[in-house]
């Protein structure tokens, strides 16, 4: 008998991509293109293919690791690939572990990488993004 995907049944009802919306597994994503906003809390979206207008709104973790890796210029992102998962250590303000979306696979980069950034004042965490091979995708 074949399989009978549910997952689709419990997408958050937001205008962007959400953690809750990873809860069946991580999700590769292809990069469609970037936009730049004037919202100070989410000032990048990021727009992949078969996001029905909901765009991956990194937070600013994110947004420095995808800087460090793919480089400044947001139309230069368009065309790659990143794994996005939830981290169920991630707080917000005052509310300890509610989970958040991190990247931990990038294609075009040659080899792993790893990068230290603060997470919150006073602390560091070390991230490690392996690469994504291409000829896995299409």
């Amino acid at each position: 008998m074949d399989a009978l995907d549910l997952s689709g049944t419990i997408k958050a009802k937001s205008d962007q991509l959400n953690a809750d919306d990873l809860v069946a597994g991580p999700i590769t994503v292809q990069v469609e293109g970037v936009r730049l906003t004037n919202d100070p809390k989410q000032p990048v979206h990021i727009f992949y293919y078969g996001c029905d207008n909901k765009p991956f709104k990194p937070c600013l973790t994110v947004r420095r690791i995808l800087i460090a890796l793919w480089g400044a210029d947001g139309n230069q992102w368009a065309s790659k690939w990143m794994n996005l998962y939830i981290d169920a250590s991630v707080s917000f303000g005052k509310q300890k572990n509610i989970g958040g979306i991190r990247v931990d696979a990038m294609s075009h980069i040659s080899s792993a990488a790893t990068i230290s950034l603060t997470v919150r004042r006073g602390v560091k965490q070390r991230f490690v993004i392996q690469p994504i091979q291409l000829e896995n995708h299409s």
